[in-house]
């Protein structure tokens, strides 16, 4: 968990959103992945379940850096190797870690060898939501995170756009009443300078376009996090720019924050743009 992420985007860390849908993406040399250390740690103080669908990165992976940060994963934390169960590899039970793994070893993770990586993700794709919502509710909490790392793979390996924007709807309509939904989707970062609407039905993003899963996700999301680096290049004090982008109950339009940050060995600083040690 960042502190210094907290205030600016009005939450708490002893209550953090529910009903929220997270979506965090960057570009421009920016690595967002961090982002999801701050909602793991974040939920895990506040006592909730925490199941990371990991596409991109292994359990141990979020282990070492949460030690690092000063939150070490605990029984609330529930992992699942979901590329491995949605190719139907070998040794299901092994791809769920967590407290309650064994809960998930009576679902089929997919029968015989799969025809192409596409297919058997797309086949899997329900019974991995059902997977998580068994996870889920075994460890009988009442409020979940559910973090998926990194939906772009998906589409990466040809599941089609309509598939991917299916199972984030499943995954939204069944867990955002209890906590919150966080997706990390890499590419399309957040432009301060985009106001969120579009000014003719062209400039939408077409559903049969696989390259705009990001874009199609900013568009749904509650609040959309996006990681740029910095259009003057390194710095030593500076390593890059958020912008958040929050639809509020209320508001026609989403409310915009931008932070610059800072990263270090056990965290990252966030402050506003110009107030960086090096400028002040």
């Amino acid at each position: 968990m960042f502190p210094d992420l907290i205030a600016p985007l009005g939450w708490s860390d002893k209550a953090p959103p529910t009903g929220k849908t997270v979506l965090i993406t960057d570009s421009g040399g920016g690595d967002a992945s961090f982002l999801l250390n701050h909602f793991i740690g974040l939920h895990l103080r506040a006592q909730h379940t925490v199941c990371l669908v990991g596409l991109a990165q292994s359990k141990l992976h979020y282990s070492v850096i949460a030690k690092k940060l000063g939150h070490p994963v605990d029984a609330n934390f529930l992992y699942i190797d979901a590329m491995t169960r949605l190719l139907g590899e070998s040794e299901p039970p092994a791809a769920v870690e967590g407290a309650h793994a064994t809960a998930a070893s009576s679902v089929d993770a997919g029968s015989g060898p799969p025809s192409s990586p596409a297919f058997a993700l797309v086949d899997g794709l329900p019974a991995l939501t059902d997977l998580i919502e068994r996870l889920v509710n075994v460890n009988a909490r009442p409020n979940c995170c559910v973090i998926i790392d990194d939906v772009g793979l998906l589409a990466d390996v040809g599941v089609a756009l309509v598939d991917v924007l299916r199972f984030i709807a499943d995954c939204r309509s069944r867990f955002s009443s209890r906590g919150s939904v966080v997706l990390l989707c890499h590419g399309l970062a957040t432009d301060p300078e985009d106001d969120g609407v579009f000014d003719s039905v062209e400039e939408m993003p077409s559903i049969d376009d696989d390259g705009s899963v990001a874009r199609h996700l900013r568009y749904t999301a509650d609040v959309a996090l996006g990681v740029t680096g910095l259009k003057s290049g390194y710095s030593r004090e500076v390593h890059g720019q958020m912008t958040a982008e929050e639809v509020r109950p209320g508001c026609a339009l989403p409310t915009t924050t931008v932070l610059q940050f800072k990263t270090r060995d056990n965290g990252v600083t966030f402050f506003a743009p110009g107030t960086s040690s090096a400028v002040l």
